[in-house]
């Protein structure tokens, strides 16, 4: 049995084509959910499908090519040197949440910043707005939650990730 390998040991390793069809794939179950009256746990996939979107961008003007291998090592350091870096505000770029969608549109932005076009600052400036609309409602710990999510904030949830999925690449 110990040679068997586990589920996680299975998966294949992240790329930028991966995480952007894993995107596509948790927003769409997001709205399969949502017609079904699944409104947390659509809620649930639209902040993934938003998370995962960032976190692409992030490795695309990082310099990955679309099917180099991002593995999970290669992640938590790049997470972990964002969340040394300090804003103008004092406080850090990423937070240490273990999702931080926040984090990952600061640090797109950071990375990208300084040879960005007006246009650019202006979509930069957007998907932090739209991150922040998301972790307004959205927590991985909602996994564990029975809470009640009305039209009105799930809808709020589904147009900023639905905008991060179609602009993700660029940012």
């Amino acid at each position: 049995m110990k040679d068997i390998p586990t589920f996680a040991q299975r998966l294949a390793p992240d790329t930028l084509n991966r995480l952007e069809r894993a995107a596509e794939h948790r927003y769409v179950s997001g709205d399969v959910l949502w017609e079904r009256k699944r409104r947390l746990a659509a809620l649930y996939m639209y902040g993934f499908s938003a998370e995962i979107s960032l976190t692409a961008a992030y490795f695309r003007c990082a310099g990955f090519s679309p099917n180099t291998e991002i593995d999970r090592d290669t992640r938590r350091r790049r997470m972990a040197q964002a969340r040394l870096i300090e804003m103008p505000n004092g406080s850090r770029l990423m937070s240490g949440d273990p999702h931080p969608i926040l984090g990952w549109a600061r640090f797109v932005e950071y990375v990208r910043l300084a040879n960005a076009t007006a246009q650019d600052r202006q979509r930069l400036r957007e998907a932090i707005n739209k991150a922040a609309i998301i972790y307004r409602y959205w927590r991985p710990e909602m996994r564990y939650k029975v809470a009640d999510v009305t039209d009105e904030q799930l809808q709020q949830v589904q147009i900023a990730a639905k905008w991060l999925l179609g602009n993700h690449a660029q940012l």
